[in-house]
């Protein structure tokens, strides 16, 4: 094969693997949209579950704790916030 035969294969080689890596991105990209989306539906279930939870559903015991986790983690918020407070800083302070 001669030179320029060569190079066409190389070129047709190189073109070949830029339309696969351009298919693979557009690929992995299409997957992490998928992702996030999947990722955002879980917490508005989350929401959801622990709106229930806070309007007096019953739930599972799993459920129910993580939910109390919720709660407790609030409590601590606010009890954080009032000491903020109490030397003269608010939340938009820091």
């Amino acid at each position: 094969m001669d030179i320029l035969g060569k190079l066409s294969d190389f070129g047709k080689n190189v073109a070949q693997k830029s339309g696969e890596f351009a298919e693979a991105s557009k690929l992995t990209m299409n997957i992490k949209s998928k992702e996030r989306e999947i990722k955002a539906l879980k917490l508005e279930i989350g929401d959801y579950i622990y709106n229930k939870y806070a309007e007096g559903a019953s739930f599972d015991d799993e459920v129910a704790a993580y939910c109390k986790d919720i709660d407790v983690a609030r409590e601590e918020i606010a009890r954080l916030r009032e000491q903020k407070e109490a030397i003269g800083l608010s939340d938009e302070e820091i």
